[in-house]
This record gives C-alpha cells, structure tokens and sequence, in this order.
C-alpha cells in the first residue's frame, strides 16, 4: 500500500499513522459518553447536527487525552468503522465455529 491514499477528488491526500493500542483502547473508553450521538439512526437536521457536535466533542475529548499526534473527526470515524468492521467478523466467526462443533 502506498503512503498517500486518493479522496473523492482524485487528489493525493497523506495518510495518517496506524492507531496504536493505546489510542484504540483510549477511543473506546470514550465511547459510552457519545453512543447517543455516534450511534443515532435518525436523518433530520437536528439530529445530523447533534450528531456532528458530538463527533466534534468527541474528537476534542480524544485529542485532549492521547499523546500522539492530532486525530481528526474523519480519522475517529474511519476507527469506528473499522472496529464494528472486527466485531461484526468475529462474531460471524464465532457463529461458524458453533455451527461446526455445536458448542458454544
């Protein structure tokens, strides 16, 4: 994989570092104080910019406690994608290896 990933534009945007343990373990720690906003469903204007504030305050609350370097918003949002990414693939694991052995 090269050092540079494309946006939407076509552009050639830097890649940021690889989370470490630590800042997943951090993201996630932060995670119960913002579900209401991260994990809201709802589409309409107050809602999508409840959401926003609270990815923003989110951000901020991350920055403030990691060492490292700065994250931004779309970084935490691509982190938390990934990780419901991991999840969801061990759970479907686990389910085949039940199907397979019939035990739990």
């Amino acid at each position: 994989m090269s050092s540079t990933q494309e946006n939407s534009k076509g552009s050639q945007a830097p890649r940021s570092e690889n989370f470490t343990p630590s800042e997943e373990a951090t993201f996630v720690s932060l995670l119960p104080d913002f579900k209401k906003y991260i994990e809201c469903k709802q589409t309409d204007a107050k809602s999508r910019e409840e959401k926003n504030r609270g990815w923003e305050n989110l951000v901020e609350a991350f920055n403030s406690i990691t060492t490292g370097i700065p994250r931004t918003e779309e970084n935490l949002r691509n982190l938390w994608d990934e990780l419901k990414k991991k999840a969801r693939k061990a759970d479907k694991t686990d389910k085949k290896e039940t199907a397979k052995t019939g035990k739990i």
